[in-house]
């Protein structure tokens, strides 16, 4: 393990040249949080209040994807001989909350929207404490102890708190006092913000091809069962505690759907470790034709 890990860190660093080191400290925290302050904006304290009809959906969501799925992610990591800093990257895309993409597909799939919304934010909140957790366990096991890699928690938290709760609670601070700019801007500043991802991931994978190339073939068999278990998981709990057929497409779709610039923002500007970003990379792919079919067999159904 101390021979792979000192293998990864031995490759160019993402940071190095004028343009990574742009996209590490400023565009992808940027993109983050505009992402975020374009779903508070999207949302009022009324959608909240709203989730209390049903709570049990919300609760076996939150507790889902904050705990389980993770926890889902980590036995896959151990089930599969996996360098150790790819073992770790799994884990963190379990441990990374649903994505605001789930709630588009929702409301392609005629599920119910505002839970999905609701799901979203929460999970996002929830993952300030739950993200480096998961990490800093992935990496407390999978890598040798006499490797420098650590995740400081504390400043871990705060970084992630300032991209997420902080842009969430001024997106629903400007829908509280002007509406009318909040349902304006929310739209193209989730479109402004996924563009900027969407050139981070692809800016991560020109600069690392060589070794992402490499590692790819150890990588897709546990994204793959990840995505299926984690999809038959939402499925399965809906099922269980007999939600209804729209909350049950929500729950389902939002375990498919992740955030991973989130993980990716960790990987790369808090633990300088790009190869970590590759499962995430590889689960934007799975998670959104995993839960594009879901969509389209759900909205199937509901036509019948």
């Amino acid at each position: 393990m101390a021979r792979a890990a000192q293998k990864v860190r031995g490759q160019q660093p993402l940071g190095a040249g004028h343009i990574m080191q742009i996209i590490e400290h400023y565009l992808l925290p940027a993109a983050l949080f505009l992402l975020m302050f374009a779903l508070g904006a999207s949302l009022t304290v009324a959608n909240f209040l709203d989730v209390l009809r049903f709570r049990t959906a919300l609760l076996v969501g939150i507790a889902s994807l904050s705990l389980l799925v993770p926890a889902i992610g980590l036995f896959i990591a151990h089930s599969f001989q996996l360098d150790p800093i790819l073992a770790v990257g799994v884990v963190m895309t379990a441990a990374c909350p649903g994505g605001t993409f789930s709630n588009l597909l929702t409301h392609y799939a005629r599920g119910d929207l505002a839970l999905s919304i609701s799901l979203t934010a929460l999970t996002s909140l929830a993952a300030v404490i739950t993200l480096p957790l998961y990490v800093g366990l992935a990496l407390a096991q999978f890598v040798a102890r006499n490797e420098a890699i650590a995740l400081p928690f504390l400043d871990t938290v705060a970084r992630i708190f300032s991209l997420t709760v902080v842009p969430v609670a001024l997106g629903l601070w400007l829908h509280q006092r002007r509406p009318d700019v909040a349902r304006r801007i929310a739209d193209p500043l989730k479109n402004l913000a996924a563009i900027l991802i969407v050139g981070c991931f692809l800016t991560l994978i020109v600069s690392q091809r060589a070794a992402l190339a490499d590692a790819a073939r150890q990588v897709w068999a546990p994204i793959v069962c990840l995505n299926l278990a984690a999809i038959s998981t939402g499925f399965s709990l809906s099922m269980l505690f007999r939600l209804p057929v729209p909350r049950r497409a929500a729950l389902t779709i939002e375990h498919a759907i992740k955030q991973e610039g989130t993980g990716i923002y960790v990987a790369i500007t808090l633990l300088g470790l790009p190869l970590i970003a590759l499962p995430l990379l590889m689960n934007s792919v799975c998670g959104l034709a995993f839960g594009s079919i879901f969509t389209w067999a759900a909205r199937r159904r509901e036509s019948h």
